[in-house]
């Protein structure tokens, strides 16, 4: 998900008018911290002023699930999911918040269908030709196997769209890659990928958060225990 979380925050960069964005997190497991730190470079390709402030829903200081709005901040980018056929505007994707007054602006979805229907043609077309045959199959798919999809809402200028769906599709043909950059963390570290690309265990694996992030990773101790469960098995430490 974090080439759709990267076009995210380049809508969130383009609209936050006080350069302050926030981002509301789950759990602290493998892959959250790409998205957050891909959102993270989009806002600053198009705002380097922008300030990205994260929020874990999974901790035990934050149950409530407010304390961004809390802090003024008027757009945030919350989960991906819908609930049941909710259609009213709620909170899920990027949103702007005016006074409770919710506005939907982008989401980034699962494109399932496409996703199984790939499975089943890999296995159809020969998938286990051995039994002996013990490879590992790969299911590192994003936008250009066409299973995740973005949807913007009409109140996005056209030309800002036309700017998104142009990198999207310099995502899907590989000529773009969200991570091909140098980035400086949290810590102060640069990591310079500007000349060969990151590669999937080095995105997996994050245990940073870029300089442009506010915030931090929640320690085990901080977790409700629903998010502990999780993050024993497949929390940044758990390999």
């Amino acid at each position: 998900m974090y080439e759709a979380k990267f076009i995210l925050g380049m809508i969130a960069g383009i609209l936050a008018e006080d350069n302050r964005i926030g981002y509301i997190a789950d759990y602290p497991i493998y892959g959250i911290t790409a998205s957050i730190n891909a959102f993270a470079l989009g806002a600053a390709m198009v705002n380097p002023h922008a300030k990205i402030y994260i929020s874990w829903s999974k901790t035990i200081s934050n149950a409530n699930h407010t304390h961004l709005e809390d802090t003024g901040i008027s757009y945030i980018l919350d989960r991906d999911m819908l609930k049941g056929n909710d259609i009213s505007p709620c909170r899920v994707g990027l949103y702007r918040n005016d006074h409770n007054k919710i506005t939907n602006i982008a989401l980034s979805l699962w494109n399932w269908g496409n996703l199984y229907e790939k499975i089943i043609r890999t296995y159809l077309n020969g998938w286990k030709k051995e039994a002996s045959d013990t490879r590992a199959i790969n299911y590192w798919w994003g936008m250009d196997a066409d299973v995740i999809e973005m949807i913007y809402s009409r109140s996005l200028p056209s030309e800002s769209v036309r700017l998104l769906n142009l990198l999207q599709n310099d995502i899907r043909s590989g000529n773009f890659h969200p991570f091909s950059a140098q980035i400086r963390t949290q810590e102060g570290t640069s990591l310079d990928y500007r000349h060969h690309p990151m590669t999937p265990n080095d995105i997996m694996t994050m245990n940073w958060l870029a300089d442009n992030v506010i915030g931090s990773i929640p320690t085990f101790e901080e977790l409700l225990p629903e998010a502990q469960a999780l993050v024993r098995i497949q929390g940044l430490g758990a390999i």
